[in-house]
């Protein structure tokens, strides 16, 4: 499975990371946000290949998430 992660640079949040399902809300996130925090940057976007299959998928988990304070 295809998804999109963005990276913003937040003055008082720092880096936020955001997922997409398709370019099309990839473009609507980056709008609304340009609109909505406009100190927000937008630094990356990048596709990411998720596995489908469980075992791989929480093995994939694992290796990517970040844990919030």
């Amino acid at each position: 499975m295809k998804l999109y992660e963005l990276t913003f640079a937040d003055p008082e949040q720092g880096f936020i990371r955001q997922w997409r399902r398709n370019q099309k809300q990839v473009a609507a996130l980056i709008t609304e946000w340009a609109k909505n925090h406009p100190l927000r940057e937008h630094v990356t976007t990048s596709d990411v290949e998720v596995p489908t299959d469980k075992t791989e998928f929480v093995k994939w988990l694992n290796e990517n998430a970040s844990r919030k304070p």
